[in-house]
């Protein structure tokens, strides 16, 4: 039986916007600059966490926990499915979320208490799609581009203190309102 979180989360997959609405992403870029920064640090604390800076950032930390980890035949097969629906270059870190969840759901292997790892990319997945990594080594987000510093820098990045759909809104609004939970600047 799969859980119902697990379910949840394929759903917030396949909801997303995978057709490339340029003017959602677009009237999201501020709140998906910060989400892909606090993606980036969380990722930086899994990667020191279990060894994986070699694969930092976009990495499946599924794999570092428990080698011999495979999703149940009939999860496999759903997120097989959903998975064809999503942007090539969101399939690895989408199927490492479920991955994560199932084997957080299995509830037998211990983990560090850190912050969960894929949450804030799925939140900027829902916000506008995919993103596209260049030769250069910049992320373009659609709208905005970053380039990540490298996963010590980010290890020391300040936490982004929510991740309340109220609170990204209104990062996205006309103004660039920042909320008073932040600890840093999204620009």
């Amino acid at each position: 039986m799969t859980n119902e979180s697990i379910l949840a989360l394929l759903e917030r997959v396949r909801a997303a916007d995978w057709s490339g609405d340029w003017d959602h992403a677009f009237e999201h870029a501020q709140s998906r600059r910060l989400l892909m920064h606090e993606y980036l640090r969380r990722s930086a604390l899994w990667a020191q966490a279990y060894g994986a800076g070699g694969d930092w950032p976009f990495f499946d930390v599924t794999q570092y926990i428990d080698k011999k980890f495979r999703l149940p035949p009939a999860l496999a097969t759903e997120l097989d499915e959903c998975l064809k629906k999503v942007a090539y270059s969101a399939r690895k870190t989408c199927g490492a979320a479920v991955r994560l969840a199932e084997l957080r759901a299995r509830g037998d292997i211990a983990m560090p208490d850190l912050p969960d790892l894929y949450e804030p990319l799925i939140l900027f997945y829902e916000r506008g799609g995919e993103f596209l990594q260049d030769g250069a080594g910049f992320l373009d987000l659609t709208g905005v581009s970053i380039k990540p510093r490298g996963l010590r820098h980010h290890l020391a990045d300040p936490p982004f203190l929510t991740l309340d759909r109220r609170t990204l809104d209104a990062l996205d609004t006309k103004g660039r309102c920042l909320s008073p939970l932040t600890r840093h600047s999204p620009t």
